[in-house]
């Protein structure tokens, strides 16, 4: 499978940048907390996303062969019904931010800073997907992922891992 690594994510943001994305009330003391935790988070943030280009082996029933690693869902074989080519992607905050987070004692804290971490995974995903659609030009596509339905399990997880070669922190 031929894969594709992007690093360089969100290197050049702005705190404002990221505060636009962050959607909830905040008074002025929280708000200014909120401005020095993005602070920091800009110093240390290496969100990162790989993808790869790979092609649908066979399918039956309930599975789906990908590269030659086997999927068990039904409606992942309804959703890839009538392709032959799918684009598995592994998106990351970055092991950097979260560690940063898991320092925090202060519930307000560490809540600003899980929200800050899913900033930076949007962002990432974001990059991903834009990637592929002007690399690749896919057409319409459908998001799944192992966990998100009961019919796909979060322990599919690693089937998903295993058709990339490039490994890089989570």
């Amino acid at each position: 499978m031929e894969e594709i690594l992007l690093e360089e994510i969100a290197r050049d943001l702005s705190v404002e940048e990221i505060k636009e994305n962050i959607e909830f009330n905040r008074d002025e003391n929280t708000d200014r907390r909120l401005e020095e935790l993005i602070e920091q988070a800009l110093e240390i943030a290496a969100p990162r996303g790989l993808y790869g280009i790979a092609f649908i082996d066979e399918r039956d029933e309930d599975n789906v062969v990908i590269e030659g690693v086997e999927f068990h869902s039904r409606i992942l074989r309804e959703n890839l019904e009538d392709v032959h080519r799918v684009f598995p992607f592994i998106i990351t905050c970055g092991v950097e931010l979260q560690e940063w987070a898991e320092g925090f004692e202060d519930m307000m804290d560490s809540y600003l800073a899980d929200t800050i971490k899913e900033v930076f995974l949007n962002i990432a995903r974001e990059q991903v997907f834009g990637d592929i659609s002007s690399n690749f030009n896919p057409g319409k596509t459908a998001r799944m992922n192992p966990g998100s339905l009961p019919d796909w399990p979060l322990a599919e997880q690693s089937q998903l891992f295993s058709l990339f070669s490039v490994c890089f922190p989570m």
